[in-house]
């Protein structure tokens, strides 16, 4: 018996065939099976924290927590890591979720990517953009309060309400 592929099927011949009996259009050529194709599914990464968008208040500039996850509907992610201006924040793994630290260099507003591999080399990237914002603190006074007259112990007789002076 041979075996033929043929535009991803698989024909068996049932006697001789030339190479003018193409499989699927003469009948020398049974068909066995589709060999379908290889098709790579690209990772599904999901930002958890910053939220896309989101003000963060400091008073001062401080780690701010990443985490994002990433999953692989037909193999393993091979690799993850978070990136700002094409530098690189390697990222710690806990089952299908990623964290890292980003300290701002200044306030103002920050993109950041999430980027997974998989095992067969599909990258997806997802980006968000957060605000750092500088936190004003107001310091609150406590309202200040002068005694005049009257002094304490006095009377004031009035016939009509008047304001003590």
């Amino acid at each position: 018996d041979s075996y033929v592929k043929y535009n991803n099927k698989v024909y068996k011949n049932r006697w001789y065939a030339d190479r003018n009996n193409v499989p699927g259009n003469d009948e020398v050529w049974t068909f066995v099976a589709d060999c379908g194709t290889d098709t790579n599914v690209a990772p599904s990464v999901s930002w958890e924290t910053p939220s896309a968008g989101q003000i963060i208040e400091q008073t001062q500039l401080t780690a701010i927590a990443l985490r994002a996850s990433a999953t692989d509907a037909d193999g393993n992610i091979q690799s993850f890591v978070f990136k700002h201006n094409n530098m690189t924040i390697d990222a710690t793994v806990n089952g299908n979720t990623y964290t890292a630290n980003f300290t701002p260099s200044s306030f103002g507003t920050y993109s950041v990517i999430a980027e997974a591999t998989d095992d067969k080399g599909a990258t997806t990237e997802r980006t968000i953009t957060f605000i750092v914002k500088e936190k004003t603190v107001v310091v609150n006074t406590p309202p200040s309060f002068c005694r005049n007259d009257p002094q304490e112990g006095s009377t004031n007789d009035q016939s009509t309400l008047e304001p003590i002076k």
